[in-house]
């Protein structure tokens, strides 16, 4: 199945804000970090987190950035420890490792 979703590798990029000045109608004050965007290579804006800035706002972004890269390994260890067990017979040896991995990919290619 191809990817659904936006192409990684995505970045973590600080929302860099400005306030405006109602009096010269410029956004001129003080800059400040006013949460995190996950975009892609291209620049396209993935998601948003954190409207305060906090470290776990931060520690999400980055966690969401690294999606596609997850996925990624965790359809390659999988497919790999089922080829290398003998086919289904690493079910056997760690079911609730297969359960989880199968569950987790089914999740974020929209299967369950």
């Amino acid at each position: 199945m191809t990817a659904q979703h936006t192409p990684g590798p995505w970045r973590v990029e600080e929302d860099r804000r400005s306030d405006y000045d109602i009096f010269t109608g410029r956004w001129d004050g003080p800059e400040y970090t006013a949460g995190w965007n996950v975009e892609s290579d291209s620049g396209e804006v993935i998601g948003t987190e954190g409207i305060i800035p906090s470290n776990a706002a931060e520690a999400n972004a980055r966690l969401i950035a690294a999606s596609p890269e997850l996925l990624a390994a965790l359809e390659a260890l999988h497919a790999f420890a089922a080829q290398t067990c003998g086919g289904m017979a690493w079910h056997y040896a760690d079911q609730d490792a297969a359960k989880l991995a199968e569950s987790v990919i089914a999740k974020a290619r929209g299967l369950s």
